[in-house]
């Protein structure tokens, strides 16, 4: 089984996207909700029924993965947010 340590809460991720169509919509989600939280308050009650977004839930075997993805697109993020871009 595959695990590793996750810094910022120690704590190790048994469990990965079984299908790269789960891992998609784990990393697009982590992606979008990097750049807006309230995102996902939002897809928590939309999605609530939506068995391909039960990572939200943080009793799924998935969510510390989600939760690193999210982690991972957020440092991005900050990366990007202070180098500026080229014009032309």
């Amino acid at each position: 089984m595959f695990c590793f340590c996750i810094s910022w809460h120690q704590q190790c991720i048994n469990h990965k996207p079984k299908t790269m169509r789960q891992n998609t919509i784990i990393e697009h989600t982590a992606s979008r909700i990097a750049l807006n939280n309230q995102l996902e308050v939002f897809l928590k009650v939309k999605q609530a029924a939506n068995a391909d977004f039960s990572f939200l839930n943080p009793s799924d075997e998935l969510h510390r993965y989600y939760l690193h993805t999210k982690e991972k697109f957020g440092n991005n993020n900050k990366k990007d947010n202070g180098i500026p871009k080229k014009e032309g």
